[in-house]
């Protein structure tokens, strides 16, 4: 499972040349994104999120490729447990990813996203997060979950108008289907990718 396949909006990405120029960014109290995993820590300034509907979905980029996404079931400050919520990191270079749901315990507490806040006036999104990662290529079973700790993200700019321009019309009986929020996944049944 990856998210990070959403184009980055650069007109809210943060650490332009200019501070204060993108829309939502407190110059006074820089933005970060960052966690400890494998002894080491991954940080970055290339993150934004989108606040609409039913969702926050947030997602923190390297420029090697490696990344976290999240999509939270819910748009208001509160913990959010990993396990019912998408939460991933994934590597530079893999298809694969490390998710914060048990592969075969959907109950299993494997962690939580606590949103501090959401400022309204500079909109911004700060919060907490750790989790344990499972690997998503599920037929192989010699790589080891992934602890994720010390997860910060601290004045992330979003936005409630999609990133992406993308939307969804059906009619369902006669009757206009208004969608809330849009989530595309791939998956894989019996070698075919859908």
């Amino acid at each position: 499972v990856s998210c990070d396949n959403e184009p980055i909006d650069p007109a809210i990405v943060i650490g332009g040349e200019n501070p204060g120029e993108n829309p939502g960014e407190n110059p006074t109290v820089p933005a970060v994104f960052k966690a400890d995993f494998d002894g080491q820590t991954f940080t970055t300034e290339t993150a934004q999120a989108f606040i609409s509907g039913g969702s926050i979905t947030m997602s923190a980029v390297k420029s090697n490729g490696e990344s976290f996404s999240m999509i939270l079931d819910g748009t208001t400050p509160g913990t959010y447990p990993a396990n019912p919520n998408l939460v991933v990191y994934s590597p530079a270079a893999s298809e694969y990813g490390y998710v914060g749901t048990h592969p075969t315990d959907e109950d299993a507490n494997t962690g939580s996203v606590v949103v501090t806040s959401i400022n309204t006036v500079n909109k911004t999104i700060s919060g907490t997060f750790s989790f344990t990662g499972y690997w998503t290529d599920y037929s192989d079973d010699t790589v080891a979950p992934k602890q994720f700790s010390n997860g910060v993200f601290t004045n992330i700019p979003y936005t409630s108008v999609s990133p992406t321009g993308d939307t969804f019309d059906a009619t369902l009986n006669g009757n206009v289907f208004n969608d809330v929020d849009i989530l595309t996944v791939e998956t894989s049944i019996a070698g075919q990718d859908f």
